[in-house]
């Protein structure tokens, strides 16, 4: 239709599934904030935001720059006009929509077997949401809002109402005013679901403000979801973050962040499996040097400080300081890498003392993107925190990887899977250390049937172990899903 971009869903996914569409395309494909993502491709349970990544698209600077309107609209193919938009340079817009879903879960409680207790269901969705941007003159907003009504057929008391937002704020056009290149957001998101997930979209750290193309990157990550697989628990997160960059020289960059998170658990719903669990408040920090070596290459001298508290008489508690080397290359427009690599001090607190430790870090990721085709695959292993079991740091290993295809002009599939190991870092107490191993595996199509309406279908498989229920104990359990979604966009 002359005059509109085509709306096309979010190709992201929770636990390594492609989910409900989150933003159409002229909000700017990859720079959406993620909301009302469903645990299992059904109503949003768990917010686990991807916040704007503001991205570098021209060459004045070396700065992070939010995509205008135009940009994000596709320049000319949203109006015919290059640099303008049917909002002109500023505007407001505001997208309703609304998702309806239908799903068989095997393992609604996410526990082993439990004699006498039926754990498969069939569930009932509404999930409306309304997507916000105002590109205004001295202030850019991104905000979503979303709620999610799910009744359960075999199991009705566990029908539920749950809730998420995320929203973010750029000031690039106000600090530029005094600094050239220099770049200042505030974000935050918030969640409240009783089914938390256990993977998030390529098994990345799903919370890259700062992220660049063709640049270095300081994110911080939504270090909640590393593969645990919680039973189901009324579950509230939130995050907030304030970053900022300020250009050194014409090649360098000085790019520093604090985040502010936590999560708090209330009812759990399964009593004969209910593992210890710990609510947790972090405190993140990080300042880096990124260094622009060539047109291709860049990288990022990182030192990062993280302080976990936890809900246990103190016991637990642990500090970090970490430094990290990244290199980023940009092979071709569609083919970009990622490698870092560090070490941190892990300080922990338990009853009687302290301990510390050194861990050796590290990360990687390749991407290849062509439209609506693309592979991912990543790496990441660190220190997070532990809130199943036992409180206090774990080394945490994460590899995923993502497939999408575009088979027709209104027909898009995709494939993914992740596997996560965590483990107790070891102190000098005498409980037996946490070991947690999962694995998940989709596919998943969507459907155009009009310009604004979608049809999804999507297939979930998981398999979990641990001893989080019983430390002397491993326990195992899996998961089956399938999912039909409609959504609606209005614009």
């Amino acid at each position: 239709m002359e005059g509109k971009a085509e709306i096309q869903p979010d190709m992201r996914s929770v636990n390594g599934v492609s989910q409900l569409p989150t933003l159409p395309t002229e909000f700017g494909r990859g720079e959406a904030l993620e909301i009302g993502r469903p645990e299992s491709g059904a109503a949003s349970r768990m917010l686990t935001a991807s916040v704007v990544p503001l991205t570098i698209r021209d060459s004045e600077s070396l700065a992070i720059i939010p995509p205008r309107f135009d940009q994000q609209f596709g320049g000319a193919g949203a109006t015919g006009t290059s640099g303008q938009t049917t909002f002109g340079v500023f505007g407001l817009q505001v997208v309703p929509a609304i998702t309806i879903s239908g799903r068989y879960d095997s393992n609604v409680f996410f526990t082993p077997a439990i004699q006498g207790v039926r754990r498969e269901d069939y569930a009932t969705s509404v999930t409306p949401q309304l997507f916000v941007r105002d590109n205004g003159r001295y202030v850019s907003t991104l905000m979503q809002i979303g709620a999610t009504g799910e009744y359960f057929t075999v199991h009705p008391g566990l029908s539920y109402v749950g809730f998420n937002g995320a929203v973010n704020f750029t000031f690039d056009n106000i600090v530029r005013r005094w600094v050239q290149g220099a770049s200042l957001y505030v974000s935050n998101f918030t969640n409240y679901t009783p089914t938390p997930p256990s993977f998030l979209t390529a098994g990345s750290g799903a919370y890259s403000p700062l992220a660049e193309q063709g640049e270095a990157q300081l994110s911080i990550e939504d270090t909640y979801i590393r593969g645990f697989q919680l039973q189901r628990v009324n579950t509230l997160t939130n995050q907030s973050t304030i970053g900022g960059l300020y250009p050194v020289s014409s090649t360098t960059n000085l790019v520093a962040a604090y985040s502010y998170a936590f999560i708090n658990f209330g009812r759990q719903y399964q009593s004969d499996f209910s593992p210890g669990l710990f609510d947790n408040v972090q405190h993140t920090g990080r300042i880096g040097l990124s260094h622009r070596l060539t047109a291709q290459d860049t990288i990022l001298f990182q030192y990062a400080y993280n302080r976990d508290i936890f809900s246990s008489a103190g016991s637990g508690n642990f500090e970090t300081h970490g430094g990290t080397v990244a290199w980023t290359r940009s092979y071709s427009p569609a083919l970009r890498s990622t490698l870092s690599g560090g070490a941190s001090l892990v300080n922990q607190e338990f009853a009687g003392g302290t301990q510390s430790n050194w861990v050796y870090t590290a990360a990687a990721s390749l991407n290849w993107t062509r439209g609506l085709d693309s592979v991912t695959l990543t790496y990441s292993g660190g220190v997070y925190p532990s809130f199943v079991a036992n409180a206090g740091p774990i080394f945490s290993n994460l590899v995923a990887a993502t497939l999408t295809h575009r088979f027709r002009d209104n027909v898009v599939g995709g494939v993914g899977a992740n596997y996560s190991s965590n483990k107790s870092i070891e102190d000098s107490s005498s409980q037996p250390g946490l070991n947690f191993e999962s694995k998940t595996a989709n596919a998943w199509v969507n459907y155009r049937l009009t310009q604004s309406t979608f049809l999804w279908l999507t297939y979930n498989w998981g398999l979990f172990s641990g001893n989080y229920a019983d430390p002397n104990q491993t326990q195992i359990f899996a998961r089956n899903e399938v999912i039909l979604s409609l959504s609606q966009y209005w614009r």
